[in-house]
Protein backbone atom coordinates (compact mmCIF):
# COMPACT_ATOMS: atom_id res chain seq x y z
CA UNK A 1 0.00 0.00 0.00
CA UNK A 2 0.99 3.22 -0.73
CA UNK A 3 0.65 6.70 -0.13
CA UNK A 4 0.65 10.31 -1.58
CA UNK A 5 1.37 13.55 -0.54
CA UNK A 6 -1.62 16.10 -0.59
CA UNK A 7 -1.29 19.91 0.51
CA UNK A 8 0.79 18.19 3.43
CA UNK A 9 -2.00 15.37 4.35
CA UNK A 10 -0.55 12.13 3.60
CA UNK A 11 -3.34 9.70 3.06
CA UNK A 12 -3.06 6.14 1.38
CA UNK A 13 -4.39 5.41 -1.94
CA UNK A 14 -6.68 2.35 -0.80
CA UNK A 15 -9.21 3.72 1.12
CA UNK A 16 -9.08 1.85 4.76
CA UNK A 17 -10.34 2.46 8.14
CA UNK A 18 -6.59 2.88 10.06
CA UNK A 19 -5.15 4.96 7.44
CA UNK A 20 -3.99 7.12 10.64
CA UNK A 21 -2.04 3.96 12.44
CA UNK A 22 -0.67 2.84 9.19
CA UNK A 23 0.88 6.07 8.07
CA UNK A 24 2.26 6.46 12.00
CA UNK A 25 3.82 2.74 11.77
CA UNK A 26 5.79 3.87 8.28
CA UNK A 27 7.41 6.69 10.33
CA UNK A 28 7.90 4.68 13.77
CA UNK A 29 9.69 1.84 11.08
CA UNK A 30 11.68 5.17 9.11
CA UNK A 31 12.86 6.72 12.20
CA UNK A 32 13.88 3.06 13.63
CA UNK A 33 15.76 2.28 10.45
CA UNK A 34 17.62 5.88 10.70
CA UNK A 35 18.58 4.91 14.21
CA UNK A 36 20.08 1.74 13.96
CA UNK A 37 21.56 1.74 10.33
CA UNK A 38 22.41 5.45 9.74
CA UNK A 39 21.31 7.50 7.06
CA UNK A 40 19.25 6.28 4.26
CA UNK A 41 16.54 6.68 2.36
CA UNK A 42 13.90 5.73 4.69
CA UNK A 43 12.80 9.31 5.27
CA UNK A 44 13.17 10.57 2.23
CA UNK A 45 10.83 7.77 0.49
CA UNK A 46 8.49 8.25 3.60
CA UNK A 47 8.44 12.48 2.61
CA UNK A 48 9.16 12.18 -1.25
CA UNK A 49 11.84 14.72 -0.91
CA UNK A 50 14.80 14.92 -2.99
CA UNK A 51 17.41 16.43 -0.91
CA UNK A 52 17.24 15.80 3.23
CA UNK A 53 20.02 16.34 5.66
CA UNK A 54 21.78 12.88 7.06
CA UNK A 55 21.18 14.44 10.60
CA UNK A 56 17.31 14.45 10.19
CA UNK A 57 16.11 11.71 12.77
CA UNK A 58 11.97 12.63 13.15
CA UNK A 59 9.00 13.19 11.30
CA UNK A 60 7.22 15.64 13.45
CA UNK A 61 3.11 15.63 12.42
CA UNK A 62 0.03 17.26 14.19
CA UNK A 63 -3.41 14.66 14.92
CA UNK A 64 -6.60 15.64 14.44
CA UNK A 65 -9.35 14.20 16.13
CA UNK A 66 -12.59 12.45 14.68
CA UNK A 67 -14.99 14.07 17.18
CA UNK A 68 -14.67 17.58 15.69
CA UNK A 69 -11.54 17.68 13.17
CA UNK A 70 -9.96 20.35 15.14
CA UNK A 71 -5.80 19.46 15.65
CA UNK A 72 -5.26 17.83 18.51
CA UNK A 73 -3.24 19.71 21.55
CA UNK A 74 -1.19 17.41 23.97
CA UNK A 75 0.05 18.05 27.16
CA UNK A 76 2.33 17.37 29.88
CA UNK A 77 3.13 17.95 33.21
CA UNK A 78 7.26 18.40 34.26
CA UNK A 79 9.00 19.50 37.16
CA UNK A 80 11.83 21.62 37.43
CA UNK A 81 14.11 23.44 40.14
CA UNK A 82 13.00 26.79 41.65
CA UNK A 83 15.12 29.24 43.63
CA UNK A 84 17.26 27.23 46.18
CA UNK A 85 16.24 23.53 46.96
CA UNK A 86 12.70 23.85 45.86
CA UNK A 87 10.70 22.84 42.85
CA UNK A 88 7.75 23.30 40.81
CA UNK A 89 5.70 22.08 38.47
CA UNK A 90 4.59 23.65 34.79
CA UNK A 91 2.32 22.46 31.71
CA UNK A 92 3.66 21.99 28.31
CA UNK A 93 1.14 21.98 25.53
CA UNK A 94 1.86 21.00 21.68
CA UNK A 95 0.39 20.46 18.78
CA UNK A 96 3.72 18.54 17.55
CA UNK A 97 4.15 15.48 18.09
CA UNK A 98 7.05 13.03 17.65
CA UNK A 99 6.39 8.96 17.82
CA UNK A 100 8.50 6.92 19.97
CA UNK A 101 7.24 3.60 19.45
CA UNK A 102 3.64 1.49 19.53
CA UNK A 103 3.02 -1.01 22.50
CA UNK A 104 3.02 -4.06 22.42
CA UNK A 105 0.73 -6.37 20.91
CA UNK A 106 -1.06 -2.88 19.43
CA UNK A 107 -0.60 -1.51 15.79
CA UNK A 108 -2.48 2.14 16.60
CA UNK A 109 -1.55 2.59 20.37
CA UNK A 110 1.54 4.13 20.22
CA UNK A 111 3.49 6.33 22.50
CA UNK A 112 4.44 9.90 21.36
CA UNK A 113 6.66 12.56 22.63
CA UNK A 114 5.78 16.55 22.73
CA UNK A 115 7.92 18.68 20.30
CA UNK A 116 7.55 22.24 21.64
CA UNK A 117 7.89 25.07 18.70
CA UNK A 118 11.24 27.78 19.62
CA UNK A 119 11.24 30.99 18.47
CA UNK A 120 14.08 33.04 19.10
CA UNK A 121 15.47 30.66 22.11
CA UNK A 122 12.29 30.47 23.95
CA UNK A 123 9.12 27.90 23.46
CA UNK A 124 5.85 29.74 22.42
CA UNK A 125 3.60 30.33 24.61
CA UNK A 126 0.14 31.27 22.86
CA UNK A 127 -2.85 32.41 24.39
CA UNK A 128 -5.91 30.52 26.43
CA UNK A 129 -8.26 31.51 24.06
CA UNK A 130 -5.87 30.69 20.84
CA UNK A 131 -4.37 27.16 21.82
CA UNK A 132 -7.04 24.96 19.92
CA UNK A 133 -5.36 26.54 17.33
CA UNK A 134 -2.31 24.87 15.51
CA UNK A 135 -1.53 28.59 13.86
CA UNK A 136 -1.38 30.16 17.59
CA UNK A 137 1.98 28.01 18.11
CA UNK A 138 3.50 28.80 14.46
CA UNK A 139 3.11 33.05 14.82
CA UNK A 140 4.03 35.12 11.64
CA UNK A 141 5.58 37.50 13.38
CA UNK A 142 8.11 35.12 15.67
CA UNK A 143 8.85 32.68 12.78
CA UNK A 144 9.78 29.21 14.68
CA UNK A 145 13.05 28.39 14.09
CA UNK A 146 13.25 24.62 16.05
CA UNK A 147 11.54 22.22 17.71
CA UNK A 148 12.43 20.87 21.53
CA UNK A 149 11.99 17.34 22.15
CA UNK A 150 10.64 17.29 25.82
CA UNK A 151 10.83 14.32 26.66
CA UNK A 152 7.32 14.26 28.05
CA UNK A 153 5.36 11.55 26.52
CA UNK A 154 1.87 10.15 26.04
CA UNK A 155 0.49 6.98 25.17
CA UNK A 156 -2.23 7.22 22.03
CA UNK A 157 -4.79 5.23 20.96
CA UNK A 158 -4.34 6.53 16.64
CA UNK A 159 -8.15 4.75 16.06
CA UNK A 160 -9.50 8.02 17.48
CA UNK A 161 -7.85 10.24 14.80
CA UNK A 162 -9.34 10.80 11.29
CA UNK A 163 -6.87 12.93 10.07
CA UNK A 164 -2.77 13.74 10.31
CA UNK A 165 -0.50 16.01 9.04
CA UNK A 166 3.18 15.48 8.70
CA UNK A 167 5.87 18.34 8.81
CA UNK A 168 9.02 18.14 7.25
CA UNK A 169 12.00 15.77 8.36
CA UNK A 170 14.22 17.47 11.60
CA UNK A 171 16.29 16.60 14.18
CA UNK A 172 14.70 18.38 17.46
CA UNK A 173 16.76 19.91 19.90
CA UNK A 174 17.25 17.66 22.96
CA UNK A 175 15.95 19.52 26.54
CA UNK A 176 19.23 18.85 27.78
CA UNK A 177 21.19 21.17 25.27
CA UNK A 178 18.52 22.88 25.28
CA UNK A 179 18.47 23.93 28.92
CA UNK A 180 22.60 24.03 28.95
CA UNK A 181 22.85 27.57 27.86
CA UNK A 182 21.35 30.27 29.16
CA UNK A 183 17.91 31.20 28.47
CA UNK A 184 14.99 33.61 28.91
CA UNK A 185 12.28 31.58 31.09
CA UNK A 186 8.95 32.20 28.75
CA UNK A 187 8.68 34.27 25.34
CA UNK A 188 5.60 36.57 25.80
CA UNK A 189 2.15 36.07 25.22
CA UNK A 190 1.47 36.76 22.15
CA UNK A 191 -1.88 37.94 20.42
CA UNK A 192 -2.77 36.13 17.13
Amino acid sequence: MGFYRNSDMFQFKDSKDDCVCDIVQNIVRAQKEVQEEGWNYSIRQLKKKDSLDPQYSTIPFILYTKEDGNPFIGSGIFQAPYHRNDTFFGCIESPVLRAKHFTKGSNCCVKVELLLPIANGCEIQPYSKDKHRVSAYFPEDTPVTDLLATGLCLTLDLKNFTGITCLDAITPISHEEFFEEERPQHSEYMDY
